[in-house]
């Protein structure tokens, strides 16, 4: 097993809002692709609590279905 990561609410809403510099986004984005991260419940209750449109949303929403979210 390799090396996992836990997400932050931040990290997750600036990469569902495209606000990271590119590099930063890739990074984050290979880590994703790769299933190597976890979310916590705190992550999860932050980043569906966001004020964002509709469609980051929706997108949160999704991210937050296809993740693995480790209670407290």
């Amino acid at each position: 097993m390799g090396t996992k990561y836990l997400l932050d609410s931040n990290a997750v809403i600036e990469l569902l809002s495209n606000s990271f510099p590119e590099n930063i986004s890739t990074r984050i984005q290979a880590v994703i692709d790769a299933d190597d991260y976890f979310l916590s419940v705190i992550t999860r209750v932050e980043v569906l609590g966001y004020d964002g449109g509709q469609e980051e949303m929706n997108q949160a929403t999704e991210f937050i279905q296809d993740s693995i979210v480790i209670g407290l």
